[in-house]
């Protein structure tokens, strides 16, 4: 599965709480990350900011803290990575009870187990209506392929910014409640560095609180052997891995939802596997 958001939603309650709670709409896909946000204001999260019905832990990914509104307001993103398949329903735990308590809900298929590579946050007081003014913050990646995604919320206003092109609009989050809209772009990446996503203002004088998270693919790797030589030592892919043997090699392994297919007859095609930290090492020998 090529990295690609599957499905996403938002829910702005007007009333008085210490949770909400929002279901995706069909059911999640085994190894999808999970992206949660939010909006504080004038609270604090619960002991467990966050929770589903699949038993996913949810991690701070980044944050954006306004600097010059009252209470503080904070746009907030944590994810819960390699999750279990099913219907989901997320929960998010404040202190206290809120009215001002959106939730955004996103599913991200095709990433690696341990996908996280990279983010970063911006406040901007008043960046202006300029073509892509509204900036971000920069992640720094170290691998691809792999897909950046980017949130921009704005303060006292009831007008998301646009998206803007390299990146893809994803859509609106928020705005039927307390919360004003805001927006969601994406890009795939095949490159590494730095990465940025920019968005345009449509009320420039209104202070803009964004996001952005860089999340690795999947790596789909094919090993072959050479007749008579080390096929390949050391390798490091993310996840699936393919291994074909020349004539005379055969192996079959699997460990911990890494894949290892060797084909042919004869002696062993693969040998010394093992997992460790989400890498896998091994060494293929072709006979």
């Amino acid at each position: 599965m090529t990295q690609s958001i599957l499905q996403f939603t938002s829910t702005d309650p007007n009333t008085s709480a210490t949770t909400t709670t929002l279901a995706f709409g069909s059911n999640v896909t085994t190894g999808s990350t999970i992206l949660v946000w939010t909006v504080l204001n004038f609270a604090s999260f619960g002991a467990t900011p966050f929770q589903d019905t699949l038993g996913n832990t949810y991690h701070l990914v980044t944050k954006a803290q306004s600097s010059a509104g009252p209470g503080n307001q904070t746009l907030y993103l944590y994810a819960a990575y390699n999750s279990p398949g099913g219907a989901n329903t997320v929960q998010m735990n404040l202190g206290s009870s809120q009215s001002v308590r959106a939730l955004g809900i996103m599913e991200v298929g095709g990433t690696a187990a341990s996908p996280l590579d990279g983010s970063a946050n911006n406040d901007q007081t008043s960046p202006g209506t300029g073509a892509g003014a509204v900036l971000s913050g920069t992640a720094t990646s170290a691998r691809q392929p792999a897909i950046a995604i980017a949130f921009s919320w704005p303060i006292f206003t009831n007008s998301a910014p646009t998206a803007v092109s390299p990146y893809t609009n994803e859509g609106t989050f928020f705005g039927s409640g307390d919360t004003g809209p805001g927006r969601c772009e994406y890009r795939n990446l095949t490159t590494t560095g730095s990465q940025q996503a920019t968005f345009t203002a449509t009320a420039g004088t209104t202070e803009h609180l964004s996001l952005i998270v860089v999340l690795d693919a999947i790596q789909n790797i094919a090993l072959t052997g050479v007749s008579g030589s080390v096929g390949a030592t050391n390798i490091t892919p993310k996840l699936a891995i393919s291994a074909a043997g020349v004539s005379g090699s055969a192996g079959v392994a699997t460990a911990a939802n890494k894949s290892l297919i060797g084909v042919g007859s004869g002696s062993m095609g693969i040998a010394n596997l093992y997992n460790a930290s989400e890498t896998v090492f091994f060494t293929a020998i072709g006979v």
